[in-house]
């Protein structure tokens, strides 16, 4: 995997053989856990399995071929994606045969002080200090729940639960064994029924990160004030931006109530008419107004995109004001305005420059994202024909940028066209289509946990919609797999285990009500 100019994960070249990939149900299960099996050796003395030569481990973005290291421990993965950085850095510590003492030593901390982060009794919350913890003891960034230095999200690369089980990709023609060969795939699945679910949270994060916004957007009370507040740097300002957004798309709820209420406090003390500090605040402002649709908080979402837009429109730059309107368009759409969600979003679009020789890769994602938004709205609109125009002319722009990218955080290319017209398919009440949408998605494109699992609670929706509650368990079950933070937070996915629950058979939907009770669901 490498990166784009913009930040963004680019995508390797595929080979021949991936091009035509298929998931094979029996492998579903390792592949739900990023691990990427090779041939099994045993250890020439005791006799164990060689993990060192049997597995090249996916830790968080951190690719480690041929040698197994401390942060391949579930133990590691488990407390990063719990935001538990203390427990990493005790991990990491003791790898390095450190005491307390040497450790504090480097660290500039007593030995009780760093006794007192390793325990979690005292907090490590701070991107500065991450960040230099990080570098002093080696810690992959992205374990302190920290974005890459150029900026990207650390993802997990396993490309088999990308695409639903037993589908394979197509381009063009009308092949109805598709669908059926899909369902097939997903019913033989064994990862919904015989592996054990993850473990729910100690405390559901995006409570704690809704009820912290809320004190800051409606009651303007800030957590933990400090005098230096005002005097926070714009460039860590944005380095904190940026590791906020990285938690979002990699659906890391508890990493992301750490960062992002203090992220606005240090906004709003510095907020200045200087164009850069209003860029960073309407961004600021536009990520949290993104996590409170994603949570359907929508009249808390709609303070903080007024804000974004109030900000962006003092900057008047047309990529932060067309990045500010995505997630208007998106509260529009939860409002049923739907003509209101379209003509915001072409409005904002014919703003970009999107032709020339020197196309900006930046505006051209953007216009994308918009058109697809609209898209999606003409389907919730009920307008067939005004959808498909809209999704193909969004297709075209994705054509045109050449392959699935991140710029601005759109995750936009093809790929994401096709999320949306699965959505727009469900929208209009044809769920067959949708299934045969989602059986397009090619293995390994689907590289951000968020995308990942809107793409499985889509095809859950669709089966829903289709009178197959087995099929939409299953989906569910990978959805959580792949995102179990933000899954268990999100109100539509606890909508449709309620569902499940009073489905006329359970057949084929082993361990439903212990999910049910993990995302909240009260039938």
């Amino acid at each position: 995997m490498s990166f784009d100019d913009d930040g963004g994960p680019s995508p390797d070249p595929p080979s021949p053989g991936q091009r035509v990939a298929r998931l094979r149900p029996n492998r579903l299960a390792s592949h739900a856990n990023g691990l990427r099996t090779r041939q099994l050796t045993r250890h020439p003395r005791s006799g164990g399995i060689d993990c060192v030569r049997a597995f090249g481990w996916s830790v968080q973005g951190v690719m480690v071929e041929g040698r197994a290291t401390w942060f391949d421990l579930p133990a590691a993965r488990r407390a990063a994606a719990e935001g538990r950085y203390g427990a990493v850095l005790r991990l990491a510590r003791t790898a390095a045969n450190l005491t307390l003492e040497q450790a504090g030593q480097r660290a500039g901390y007593s030995a009780a002080t760093l006794s007192r982060l390793e325990t979690g009794r005292r907090q490590l919350t701070d991107v500065t200090v991450l960040r230099r913890l990080a570098h002093l003891f080696r810690v992959p960034p992205a374990l302190f729940g920290l974005a890459d230095p150029d900026g990207a999200p650390a993802t997990d690369r396993g490309p088999s639960t990308d695409m639903v089980p037993g589908s394979r990709p197509w381009k063009g023609g009308d092949d109805p064994v598709r669908r059926r060969e899909l369902l097939v795939g997903l019913a033989t699945a064994p990862l919904a029924a015989t592996a054990p679910a993850p473990r729910p949270p100690v405390e559901e994060p995006s409570a704690v990160l809704v009820n912290s916004l809320e004190d800051l957007l409606l009651r303007h009370r800030r957590p933990h004030p400090t005098p230096d507040d005002a005097e926070v740097d714009i460039a860590v300002l944005r380095q904190g931006l940026v590791d906020a957004k990285t938690d979002f798309q990699t659906s890391r709820y508890r990493a992301l109530a750490a960062k992002l209420p203090r992220l606005v406090t240090f906004a709003q003390a510095r907020a200045t008419p200087d164009p850069r500090t209003q860029d960073a605040l309407a961004e600021i402002y536009n990520t949290v107004a993104h996590v409170l649709i994603k949570l359907e908080v929508p009249g808390l979402g709609w303070v903080a995109a007024d804000r974004a837009m109030a900000a962006a429109s003092a900057v008047g730059d047309p990529v932060t004001v067309a990045s500010v309107t995505r997630n208007i368009v998106s509260l529009c759409r939860r409002d049923r305005r739907f003509d209101a969600a379209q003509q915001l979003a072409l409005d904002a679009a014919d703003q970009l420059t999107i032709t020339g020789p020197n196309r900006d890769v930046t505006h051209l994602s953007l216009y994308g994202m918009l058109l697809c938004n609209a898209g999606y709205a003409a389907a919730q609109a009920g307008d067939r024909a005004r959808s498909t125009e809209l999704l193909n002319a969004a297709d075209t722009a994705a054509v045109r940028l050449g392959a699935d990218r991140n710029a601005h955080w759109t995750a936009f290319g093809p790929t994401n066209v096709t999320l949306h017209r699965i959505s727009a398919a469900y929208a209009l009440g044809d769920a067959g289509t949708a299934i045969d949408h989602a059986a397009t998605v090619p293995a390994g494109t689907l590289r951000i946990p968020e995308r990942q699992s809107r793409y499985w609670v889509d095809v859950a929706r669709a089966y829903e919609q289709w009178s197959k509650p087995a099929k939409c368990y299953q989906a569910l079950t990978i959805a959580e797999r792949l995102a179990p933070e933000e899954v268990r937070s999100r109100p539509v996915v606890r909508s449709l285990a309620d569902k499940l629950l009073t489905a006329p058979t359970t057949i084929g939907m082993t361990g439903l009500r212990d999910f049910a009770t993990r995302v909240g669901a009260t039938a």
